[in-house]
């Protein structure tokens, strides 16, 4: 299975390649990210979760101490001596004005203790009349009067709550009034009933908003006070896994809900808020962080595949290069952007490069192809019917020995053998001591020519007469010497010729006086610079044709000093016939 996939990568292309690992590092790169995140949110969140239970925590602290406040205040109240022997009065006075003073001393008592938590103060005395005093006067129904005594009664003293039935924002803190003194002690005088307006107590918290909501239960779990949600919201007693916070979704909304206890009274208390009121920058920061993420994964995509594409662009350009110079094109293709100088870049000037290089040498080879096949053509051409000119010469050798003449024969004999070796076919390249044969038979001619005015040195290494030369490449310059050297009157002319080993190379040099030469001919008879004559021709020809045998290392040169020229040139000792 493996090696399968591992065939199937390694014939993706490589852009594929390239995108594929792009991909598969940038999807990680995100995952990875967007887990760590979770991880980093779920602890913050955690935290703040922590913090935020804390800060709701501190309306049950607020609201325990201003119920303790009111329970202390009730009880104080319940205790007075004025207000019990004002009570006692009111009661058991048989004077009406007595009573109604008694009522109003009762009543100023009440309104000294009224704020703004405290709606009313009454007093429920024990034949049913009422006292109140404060701003809400309203009488409960006969049943809450009567829980409500019973429930006193049942605490002997101690403070009892209730909720009112007829509005939702009240509870009321209720304690039955003893007596203190000596006489009929503990005896109750009524019961004192204080009205509390429990939802401003409760907005007085700065960590409550509108949405807000808190219920409030007894042990029983049966309702004391409650806000707008209770019939939305489905409470327990307890939150799940016992914690003091939890997260509930109701009527399509999440709320965060907050558990507390007051030991005194014992009640429950569950205080929430909409999960977004107080998370909406988590919400939004959660958003914001896995969006930036997949931008930065699809950001990181598109920079990756522009990359890939501006590397797989060079890669295809090579291959293309590659199939035009299969295709013979051997053209340098012209681009308006520079290949840069990274590794592709190099590859394809490198690439450049070695296609000129091997056009230049195509395009060379083909002129040495050219130069051997025209100097084929014209030794063809030269052979026209050789036999009838060896037989020609052979019948004015025979005619001139008949006539007693001793020079012709000689002539005409060096001449034949010249010709018949300067149009044989045989090799391009023979023996120093075959060519010297053909410059031999070339001065038995120039020294009946010029008897006395030619001297002809010949100093030769025997050792080296083996080493192979290009045919007909002295005799031309030793003709060149003869001819360069009358162009001044002399009694004398003289021509030396010199093989001589120099090492790995053989140097064959002719030399002759009575005449100057430009050491730099050869190279303006290539450029043009000056037209070459016949004498001219055959100086480029032996230097083309040592350099495409030999290499281009070595040809013809030239010096001239004191009116003398020496044309001189070298080849290797050893020679492999190509």
């Amino acid at each position: 299975m493996i090696k399968a996939v591992q065939n199937f990568f390694d014939n993706v292309k490589f852009r594929n390649k390239l995108i594929a690992i792009t991909t598969v590092t940038a999807v990680i790169i995100g995952g990875v990210s967007i887990m760590g995140y979770e991880y980093t949110a779920k602890r913050y969140n955690s935290l703040l979760y922590d913090q935020t239970a804390i800060s709701l925590n501190y309306i049950s602290i607020d609201l325990s101490a201003k119920i303790q406040t009111i329970t202390s205040l009730s009880q104080m109240l319940s205790l007075n001596k004025n207000m019990q022997e004002n009570l006692s009065n009111y009661i058991d006075s048989p004077d009406i004005i007595k009573k109604r003073d008694a009522r109003s001393l009762i009543i100023q008592s009440i309104y000294h203790y009224i704020d703004k938590n405290i709606e009313s103060i009454d007093i429920l005395l024990e034949n049913g009349d009422l006292i109140q005093g404060g701003a809400f006067f309203q009488a409960e129904s006969p049943e809450i009067y009567k829980k409500i005594k019973e429930e006193c009664q049942r605490k002997q003293g101690a403070a009892v709550w209730f909720s009112s039935n007829s509005d939702d924002r009240t509870i009321f803190c209720a304690r039955q009034i003893r007596k203190t003194s000596y006489s009929d002690f503990l005896s109750s005088l009524g019961y004192l009933i204080i009205r509390i307006d429990l939802k401003s107590i409760l907005q007085q918290s700065s960590v409550l908003t509108e949405n807000s909501f808190i219920y409030i239960s007894d042990d029983s779990d049966n309702p004391i006070y409650s806000s707008d949600y209770p019939n939305k919201i489905s409470f327990s007693v307890q939150s799940e896994n016992n914690k003091k916070y939890e997260i509930k979704k109701s009527g399509g909304q999440t709320l965060f809900i907050v558990h507390g206890h007051l030991s005194s009274p014992s009640w429950n208390i569950r205080m929430g808020i909409p999960y977004a009121d107080v998370f909406e920058s988590v919400i939004l920061a959660k958003i914001a962080t896995i969006l930036l993420i997949i931008v930065s994964i699809v950001l990181t995509l598109v920079l990756s595949g522009v990359c890939v594409q501006s590397i797989t662009k060079r890669f295809d350009m090579l291959i293309f290069k590659m199939n035009r110079l299969k295709s013979g094109k051997l053209e340098v293709l012209e681009s308006d952007n520079p290949p840069g100088q990274d590794e592709l870049g190099l590859l394809n000037q490198y690439f450049d490069e070695m296609t000129l290089e091997f056009k230049a040498m195509i395009d060379d080879n083909y002129v040495k192809q050219m130069l051997i096949a025209q100097a084929q053509l014209k030794a063809l051409e030269q052979q026209i019917n050789p036999h009838f000119l060896y037989n020609t010469l052979d019948t004015i050798k025979w005619f001139a020995k008949h006539c007693g003449e001793k020079n012709i024969p000689v002539i005409v004999e060096s001449l034949g053998s010249l010709l018949r070796n300067s149009l044989s076919q045989d090799s391009d390249v023979i023996s120093l001591k075959k060519e010297l044969s053909f410059v031999n038979n070339y001065l038995q001619i120039q020294k009946i020519r010029f008897p006395d005015l030619l001297n002809l040195v010949v100093d030769v290494d025997e050792w080296i007469l083996e080493v192979k030369t290009p045919k007909m490449s002295i005799q031309p310059l030793v003709e060149n010497a003869i001819i360069y050297s009358m162009e001044e009157i002399q009694d004398v002319y003289t021509v030396n010729i010199r093989i001589k080993d120099t090492g790995d190379t053989v140097t064959i040099s002719v030399e002759n006086d009575g005449s100057q030469i430009d050491e730099n001919i050869l190279e303006k008879l290539n450029n043009n610079s000056i037209k070459p004559t016949g004498h001219g021709i055959g100086l480029v020809n032996i230097d083309t044709r040592i350099k495409l045998i030999f290499g281009e290392k070595y040809g013809v040169s030239f010096s001239s000093f004191a009116n003398h020229v020496i044309v001189s040139f070298s080849i290797p000792k050893s020679y492999q016939s190509n």
